[in-house]
């Protein structure tokens, strides 16, 4: 795994203002207690009592709901959030990495197509462009056949080759780039 990540992208990638926070509607008192409280304490900064906060979170949603509840995919960005303000950019990794996981999980294509291109942009926001053209490159051909279209995820294909030291197969970036212009 390459991290060389540019803190100054990832910091801005995951900078979330409190008022555009939403908690599920169908936490318990005590995990959303907490993850208010977790807002407020990254709110101000204090990123290790945050982290502390959302563990303790999560581990209550572990509770409720098992490990691998999808109920925990704000707390994990938020858990990111914190260790990328800490500069502990493996254990971020993890968390965003986990996300994916999660939403692969899921019964709905939808989501799980937003959990690959939520980690394909946090991998080439991070830095990490191999990981990325791997990540894409395994539904690239599903993709070039696939209906519907999902442009955005050709789009950040295309991105990633950008950043990359060597080009994807060229015909397979033009390809993209094609069936993208037609469905934008």
């Amino acid at each position: 795994m390459s991290l060389t990540l540019t803190p100054i992208n990832v910091a801005a990638q995951t900078a979330q203002p409190k008022a555009n926070i939403a908690f599920a509607s169908d936490l318990s008192p005590e995990v959303e207690r907490l993850q208010t409280a977790a807002t407020d304490a990254m709110a101000s900064q204090s990123w290790t009592e945050a982290e502390n906060l959302l563990l303790q979170a999560q581990h209550a949603l572990h509770r409720e709901h098992g490990v691998v509840t999808p109920k925990q995919t704000l707390i994990l960005d938020q858990l990111a959030t914190t260790h990328i303000q800490q500069e502990d950019y493996r254990q971020a990794n993890q968390f965003k990495e986990f996300n994916h996981f999660l939403g692969q999980r899921s019964d709905s294509i939808d989501a799980q197509v937003r959990a690959e291109i939520a980690l394909a942009r946090w991998y080439l926001h991070s830095g990490q462009f191999d990981a990325a053209r791997r990540l894409l490159s395994t539904s690239l051909k599903a993709a070039l056949a696939s209906e519907p279209f999902v442009p955005e995820r050709a789009l950040l294909r295309l991105d990633i080759e950008l950043f990359s030291a060597q080009c994807c197969h060229s015909d397979d970036a033009i390809a993209l780039l094609t069936l993208s212009l037609i469905h934008i």
